[in-house]
């Protein structure tokens, strides 16, 4: 096997685990945005439509019934959104989330492979955006909604990344220009740092694992 990084990964309960990455300009979504992130998550949680990637009510990722992942950006009056289906399957998974917002375009990515998406969100209107919130990892920025699940790597683009770019994200090769990225591989402690920054995210509850993904030269696990 091809280990990508076998340090470690964070193990969310469904408990009140989370981790907080604080309100910064460079996360802030006025213009196009790209993100990404490893998980392993069984289809059954333990709280109704769990987040996952959630930063206030604008952008974010939750469980939908049949172990799918929704994808979804809200501009307090209009929503642009997508599905990618079988995502919490107690596999690892790379999920890549482009928002082109200069061609109106919301688009989905799993394991590299585009899978879904919202071909028109030339309704959203920016300006409705409120970009002073928290970032939340595995819990909804006004509480609860928790995940159970792993995960690792979460990165952040300013700038709608290609299709190319995601399939070589997924190969290891990460693509430049990142305001965010937490490795995750602490293995130890409440931080998760940012390897590009300063926007450091803290740990609540979530545990320490050594489950992490791995590759073949075909896909990972």
């Amino acid at each position: 096997k091809v280990v990508r990084d076998d340090k470690a990964s964070l193990s969310f309960d469904g408990d009140g685990d989370k981790v907080v990455v604080s309100d910064n300009a460079t996360l802030s979504y006025t213009t196009d945005m790209s993100y990404s992130y490893w998980l392993k998550a069984p289809k059954s949680q333990v709280d109704g439509n769990p987040r996952v990637f959630s930063k206030g009510i604008n952008y974010y990722n939750y469980w939908v019934t049949g172990g799918g992942l929704e994808v979804r950006f809200y501009d307090g009056g209009t929503v642009a959104e997508c599905t990618i289906p079988n995502v919490f399957d107690d596999k690892w998974h790379l999920i890549t989330v482009v928002h082109d917002i200069t061609n109106d375009k919301l688009l989905a990515y799993k394991d590299g492979v585009f899978i879904a998406s919202d071909m028109d969100t030339s309704n959203v209107t920016y300006d409705d955006i409120d970009n002073n919130t928290d970032l939340y990892i595995a819990e909804a920025n006004y509480g609860g909604q928790n995940l159970v699940g792993n995960m690792k790597e979460v990165r952040m683009w300013g700038k709608a990344l290609t299709a190319n770019d995601v399939a070589e994200l997924y190969k290891g090769n990460v693509p430049s220009d990142m305001v965010l990225e937490l490795l995750v591989n602490e293995g130890a402690g409440a931080t998760v740092n940012d390897t590009v920054g300063s926007n450091d995210g803290t740990i609540t509850n979530a545990v320490w694992s050594s489950d992490t993904p791995w590759c073949s030269s075909r896909k990972c696990y």
